[in-house]
């Protein structure tokens, strides 16, 4: 009876040794989960910091670019203004134009 409480004294020790190992590898393992993860966090925020610093550096330079942009506009649309010819409707219709040498 004694030798059979020993044993069983004996297969309890190792299996507390055992679960202990297997806890142990499992929170070993789950550290290791979270510390990627951790990593990947940090890197997904990183990039999205990296592109918001880029959106407002470019807004910038737009809005510094937009007082030239529309200086520039309005030359050229001062320069692609339609020639007047001094000619009326009347003279369109009736083709008797001040340069054309045929008369209608």
């Amino acid at each position: 009876m004694l030798s059979e409480i020993e044993d069983l004294a004996r297969r309890l020790e190792q299996q507390l040794t055992a679960y202990e190992r297997m806890h142990l590898d499992e929170l070993k393992n789950l550290q290791e989960q979270l510390a990627t993860f951790q990593r990947l966090q940090h890197d997904e925020m990183q990039m999205l910091r990296d592109e918001l610093s880029q959106l407002k550096q470019e807004l910038a330079a737009y809005k510094k670019a937009e007082p030239e942009r529309q200086q520039a506009a309005a030359v050229d649309a001062a320069s692609t203004r339609p020639v007047e010819l001094g000619i009326t409707r009347r003279e369109l219709i009736t083709r008797n134009l001040p340069f054309n040498t045929k008369r209608a």
